[in-house]
């Protein structure tokens, strides 16, 4: 039997099922609580704040759904399960208006305790994992904020700086070699800046696919949640169904989870270069947009002849990859009503990797396809695309990862390869 690291209040006004319930409870929680009527449960609970309560109705001084009334208004979200007869029907549904979790059937079994227990156990850890996902996030957010904040304070510093020292080179004339140092300078801020523009820009468009990968789940959980009420109130909710039915959310909720530790980690800083699989990164690349491109209707179709081995930044490489999905969506959406394909092929020429991503929106016109790799050169209109995306994409694979990015128009469309 799993000890669960909880403190458990049990309310019950005869003494007998208290100490016996107690001595089962003990085995499954790290604290027990014994109240014989809802006012001493109310003090014990104001007192320890327990994770769950189980309580009977029927008690004097103050009955069991008044005291879970007053256990609502602290606005704690604790688990409450109601102890009560088949017969007492018009409790079962106030207890249901107070927001009870749960139910059991006097007499109580062993077993239906314990799977009680397991199941709050188990919704409790859940429901703090995602409040320390979400936590992180926000102190992730916090950090960002405060990034930009001194970033934007040593842009000023910085230009200041500069300012200084042109008016200096301008009255003592210092060398050709001090303006190189310069203009290097600059040049390294500008990098700097574009990289964080670009990854701002990608961020944006993940937080849309966060949307497209969790509306179903939640959806989901929603129509399970409803049928569960449903079949409650009609009196068909047995043990089978119920456990079916949790045990169905709970899958859908973990598979919501690891969607954000993906999401997570691809926002991760990694600036030492490992060795990693292609194919892997290509895959989890996929899975960040291929909802959000069935929505517009596109065939993303991904090839493996090789396995391929490469040295370099993984985050990286996914962003390169990220962004030519990118690029590929928005001309398709633009330039094409139907048929809307993008091909990603993987494999090993000369001993290098080779990645090929292929759409058919039309190609890139030959009068500007030789500016389309420079920063804030940009075909969207309407002010919809940076221009970076391109610059960046070159920038991480030729400079970061010494490789070679190429374009070359197709009859249907545009083949950008990736060569490391």
């Amino acid at each position: 039997m799993e000890k669960h690291k909880l403190r458990i209040l049990f309310v019950e006004d005869d003494d007998l099922m208290r100490e016996t319930i107690s001595n089962i409870l003990s085995k499954s929680a790290d604290e027990v609580f014994l109240a014989e009527n809802g006012l001493k449960g109310l003090e014990l609970y104001k007192e320890h704040k327990p994770e769950i309560v189980i309580t009977d109705i029927m008690m004097p001084e103050m009955n069991g759904l008044e005291m879970i009334r007053k256990i609502r208004q602290e606005g704690i979200p604790v688990k409450i399960a109601v102890v009560s007869a088949y017969s007492e029907k018009e409790n079962f549904l106030r207890s249901i208006t107070l927001g009870v979790n749960n139910f059991l059937i006097k007499p109580i079994s062993y077993r239906d305790l314990l799977k009680v227990i397991d199941d709050f156990a188990n919704v409790i850890f859940m429901e703090k994992k995602i409040e320390d996902e979400r936590n992180q996030r926000f102190q992730a957010q916090e950090e960002l904020k405060k990034a930009h904040v001194e970033l934007e304070s040593r842009v000023i510093e910085r230009t200041h700086e500069l300012a200084v020292a042109n008016q200096q080179l301008r009255e003592f004339q210092e060398t050709l070699q001090d303006k190189i140092e310069k203009s290097v300078a600059e040049i390294r801020m500008k990098d700097h800046i574009m990289m964080l523009q670009s990854r701002q820009a990608v961020m944006g468009e993940m937080i849309g696919h966060i949307g497209h990968q969790w509306r179903q789940p939640l959806n989901t959980i929603g129509l399970l949640t409803q049928s569960m009420l449903f079949s409650f109130r009609n009196n068909n909710l047995t043990d089978e169904v119920f456990d079916e039915r949790v045990s169905k959310i709970m899958e859908i909720l973990d598979h919501m989870s690891v969607t954000i530790d993906d999401f997570r980690d691809f926002f991760n800083p990694n600036r030492e270069k490992t060795t990693f699989e292609a194919d892997r990164i290509i895959r989890k690349t996929i899975s960040f947009v291929e909802n959000s491109f069935q929505k517009h209707k596109i065939t993303l179709r991904y090839e493996k002849e090789d396995d391929c081995i490469i040295e370099g930044f993984e985050n990286e490489y996914s962003q390169v990859l990220m962004n030519l999905l990118i690029n590929a969506k928005d001309a398709l959406v633009h330039n094409r009503q139907d048929n809307r394909k993008i091909a990603i092929r993987l494999s090993s020429q000369l001993g290098q990797s080779c990645l090929e991503v292929e759409d058919n929106a039309g190609g890139i016109p030959e009068e500007i396809r030789e500016n389309i790799f420079q920063p804030y050169f940009t075909t969207k209109k309407d002010h919809k695309g940076t221009g970076l995306g391109l610059y960046i994409c070159r920038t991480i694979v030729e400079k970061n990862m010494s490789g070679k990015i190429e374009i070359r128009n197709t009859n249907t469309g545009v083949i950008f390869t990736i060569r490391i």
